[in-house]
């Protein structure tokens, strides 16, 4: 929020005035009458939509410092609430201001409890306000502001007063540990008329804030903020150049210590240049502070802020829509400018290719004539390739025959035969027609199209000493060790060493002589599954 409209108000006058980057753009005075309270009126139809913030300079207000247990979140929101509804039930204009916690076990929760007394002082000016539906920031007391202003002044001691003049009189603010803990203002006398007047009037004023000063000492003493024997440093904010006096005069009590700050020391430590000034301005250090960092808490109630609320949020959108704006520009011209890029080196490699197919054309003219142009060699070896990836060998098969043979060292093969069919069969299955064994494995899967592999194994078992069924076992085991590889579909026993087909018939008599049979043989059929390649490179 760059622009801020600060309302400084008083029992006797108003003053507002237009802030901006840190700078004070325009004042002016009202007074406190229905006169003052229609030019303000008037004064607000330029400011509808500018937050405002009310600095509150008036007898009519209490401190009071206590502690409360540690809590935080709803529970402390709670606790304070019931406590200022406890001190202040006449007003809606108080605070809780959390000013650290205590050194002892229980590590309590130390609280500036405030509030302003008379609401009626700033009912007409808020009455406008609400009229105009101007945002309201909040409500501040002008001592809330004093304390972020000694920061600023870089004025540093464990208990300081602050001592300043203003259109409603003096103010004494005391401060520990750089933390606001009580404050009073004293309205000033009426000035007498005449130079004589004058002179007898400025002594006075002299003594009657001396007098004020030691009242507010002998206060501090007995509320135990201050002891008998401590030193009191005060700090004279000297605004208008007319108290320098004052300060000496304070001096010669060793019990006080003052300092003097004129309105060129006030100015010179804020960074303030007397020429950006105003004439119409006052309080124009406290005005700056509360336009540059305004205290976090306020007096004013909820639904007082309501509409500042609502505006900080608007304005919270308009940046975010503007930081969304520029984040989108920027991408933009990310993008442009990489498409530029992007379109450039596509003309540099463009007339870089040119180039290249220039020289290639001109290297081509010098080669001898070749009886196959370049178009068709390069069909020729896409083809090849074609053809080597397509074609089948017997690798694989002897592959899976070898691993099974390692398996079972009792098998002897004597032929392996390989071939590509696009039927299941061949006419070897049927060479064996009496000991045709049954079919274990399962059917070949069918619907295909691709070329199979078939592969038939002669051997026999060695050696052989005229038991049958071991070797029919061991020839069930040698089928099954070449089943178990993935790539084949299936495998069948065309022929056992002995044929135990139910099927086949008994011949012979007993009063024939049987030969002695010496070796076991047999007969499988491998069909391997349909698209299978080798599991290793062919040798070139």
């Amino acid at each position: 929020m760059f622009s801020k409209l600060l309302l400084y108000v008083s029992a006797q006058q108003a003053t507002a005035a237009h802030w901006r980057s840190g700078k004070l753009l325009f004042c002016q005075g009202f007074a406190n009458n229905e006169e003052g309270w229609a030019s303000f009126n008037n004064l607000l139809a330029s400011y509808d939509d500018t937050p405002v913030y009310l600095l509150v300079d008036a007898v009519e207000e209490d401190y009071r410092s206590d502690t409360l247990p540690h809590t935080i979140g709803g529970t402390r929101q709670e606790m304070l609430a019931r406590k200022l509804k406890q001190i202040y039930r006449n007003t809606p204009f108080t605070m809780a201001w959390l000013q650290g916690r205590e050194t002892d076990k229980r590590r309590d929760d130390r609280f500036l409890f405030a509030a302003m007394t008379n609401p009626d002082l700033l009912n007409p000016w808020l009455e406008v306000l609400q009229h105009h539906q101007s945002p309201i920031a909040g409500v501040y007391l002008l001592p809330m502001v004093s304390q972020s202003l000694l920061a600023k002044l870089q004025i540093q001691a464990p208990t300081l007063l602050l001592v300043s003049e203003h259109s409603a009189g003096l103010r004494q603010s005391f401060f520990q540990n750089q933390k606001l803990k009580v404050s009073r203002l004293t309205p000033l006398q009426p000035a007498t008329d005449g130079p004589a007047g004058q002179a007898d009037s400025t002594e006075s004023r002299f003594t009657h804030y001396t007098e004020e000063i030691e009242k507010t000492r002998f206060f501090l003493n007995s509320q135990r903020l201050l002891t008998r024997d401590e030193k009191l440093f005060i700090c004279v904010l000297d605004q208008e150049n007319t108290l320098e006096a004052l300060c000496h005069s304070l001096n010669t009590d060793p019990a006080l210590q003052c300092l003097h700050l004129s309105q060129a020391d006030i100015f010179n430590r804020l960074g303030i240049s007397p020429s950006e000034l105003k004439p119409s301005c006052i309080n124009v250090p406290h005005l700056l502070t509360l336009g540059n960092t305004p205290p976090a808490i306020s007096l004013a109630p909820t639904a007082l802020t309501r509409g500042f609320a609502q505006y900080r949020a608007r304005f919270g959108l308009y940046g975010l829509g503007i930081a969304i704006a520029l984040i989108s520009a920027i991408w933009s011209g990310s993008n442009l400018y990489y498409q530029s890029r992007s379109e450039k080196q596509i003309q540099i490699l463009t007339t870089q290719t040119r180039q290249q197919e220039a020289l290639y054309q001109e290297v081509a003219k010098q080669f001898p004539e070749s009886p196959v142009s370049a178009e068709n060699l390069l069909k020729a070896v896409e083809i090849a390739k074609k053809i080597q990836s397509n074609s089948h060998n017997p690798t694989l098969l002897m592959e899976i025959v070898s691993h099974a043979l390692d398996a079972n060292p009792a098998i002897s093969p004597n032929r392996l035969k390989w071939k590509i069919s696009q039927q299941t069969s061949d006419q070897e299955d049927g060479t064996s027609s009496s000991q045709q064994a049954p079919q274990n494995n399962t059917p070949p899967s069918g619907g295909t199209t691709e070329k199979w592999q078939l592969g038939y194994i002669d051997g026999e078992v060695k050696p052989f000493n005229g038991d049958y069924r071991a070797a029919i076992t061991l020839i069930n085991h040698f089928a099954d060790s070449i089943r178990q590889d993935t790539h084949v579909e299936s495998v069948s026993i065309l022929k056992l060493p002995l044929d135990v087909n139910s099927a086949s018939g008994l011949s012979g008599t007993t009063m024939e002589k049987t030969s002695q049979t010496t070796s076991a043989q047999f007969k499988l059929k491998i069909l391997l599954k349909p698209g299978t390649g080798t599991r290793m490179e062919p040798t070139k």
